[in-house]
């Protein structure tokens, strides 16, 4: 765990303190839908009622930093994948919605291909929203 300075000025001690076993036990199992210094004063206070032992409060929160990290580089992984197909949809809705324009323009006023300017246009701004 970190050193006794930063225990110290760690905001979550207070509101560990008030937690009941089971809370405690609860948030140290679902350790990585917290914060980590949430889940550290939640070993802490463990620890110092017994509940586990040092060593386990160490690998406890040595295994739950692993699962955050992991989760942050999932969620990384899965924005970027987002932007990506965003482009592929820009670019797509770009190229369909000129070739329709163009191909209206070159049917001499028939409108077959307004289909094609319509689904670009449709690709074109849900790509540009989902690139944000």
């Amino acid at each position: 765990m970190s050193n006794p300075s930063t225990q110290n000025e760690n905001p979550f001690l207070e509101k560990m303190e008030a937690l009941n076993d089971e809370e405690l036990l609860r948030i140290i199992q679902n350790g990585s839908d917290y914060q980590p210094h949430a889940v550290e004063a939640a070993i802490r206070k463990a620890t110092d009622r017994n509940l586990i032992t040092k060593m386990e409060g160490e690998n406890i929160l040595q295994y739950t930093q692993n699962q955050t990290e992991n989760k942050n580089h999932l969620n990384e992984k899965k924005a970027t994948q987002i932007k990506n197909e965003a482009l592929i949809q820009i670019i797509a809705g770009t190229g369909l919605l000129t070739a329709g324009l163009w191909l209206t323009n070159m049917s001499e006023g028939h409108y077959y291909y307004i289909g094609a300017i319509v689904f670009g246009l449709v690709l074109l701004v849900r790509g540009a929203v989902n690139r944000i």
